[in-house]
């Protein structure tokens, strides 16, 4: 049930929809614009899962640009 609800499936069903109606007609162009709504939504959850944040942490406290800076600004003011 879940494997024939799949985007990948309804689309290729719209695909094979597509081929036997007839070029211009009102259901050929609902079959379009649904086939351009499934793209769509499929590209818009692609890039939504894409927002993971990587921190990189420095091994040690003199490897840190924070560190680093604080440390110049330190023998700046001196």
């Amino acid at each position: 049930m879940q494997s024939e609800l799949s985007k990948e499936n309804q689309l290729r069903d719209l695909l094979v929809a597509k081929k036997k109606a007839v070029i211009g007609s009102s259901d050929w162009l609902k079959i379009v614009q649904t086939i351009a709504d499934i793209t769509q939504a499929k590209k818009d959850e692609i890039q939504t899962e894409d927002n993971t944040i990587h921190y990189y942490l420095p091994l040690t406290c003199s490897q840190c640009s924070l560190y680093k800076a604080a440390k110049r600004r330190q023998s700046t003011a001196q």
